[in-house]
């Protein structure tokens, strides 16, 4: 199988300006540095999510108080989907 690698100048891409790659598939993928992910949605499969750091960021550009936010997490319950939250709701602070 053939490697993907990139040119230290940037000068390369994934892909053509006409035709990106939509999906990289790739098996362990070791970065150091910064990693920038953009678009509306990011999702990441894996059975734990380790952080470092003590604090997450979430309603990072809710400057107007425009945002609800929070985070929740899924189980059952003698059958029942339930959800554990902890919330911020902007209308009633």
């Amino acid at each position: 199988m053939a490697a993907v690698a990139p040119k230290t100048n940037e000068a390369h891409d994934l892909g053509t300006t006409n035709l990106r790659w939509g999906t990289v598939y790739a098996g362990n993928l070791d970065l150091d540095g910064n990693l920038t992910v953009t678009g509306s949605v990011t999702t990441t499969v894996s059975e734990t999510l380790e952080i470092e750091d003590a604090t997450i960021k979430v309603a990072k550009g809710n400057t107007g108080n425009t945002t609800d936010f929070g985070m929740f997490g899924q189980y059952v319950e003698g059958g029942t989907t339930k959800y554990s939250v902890i919330f911020r709701d902007r209308s009633d602070g």
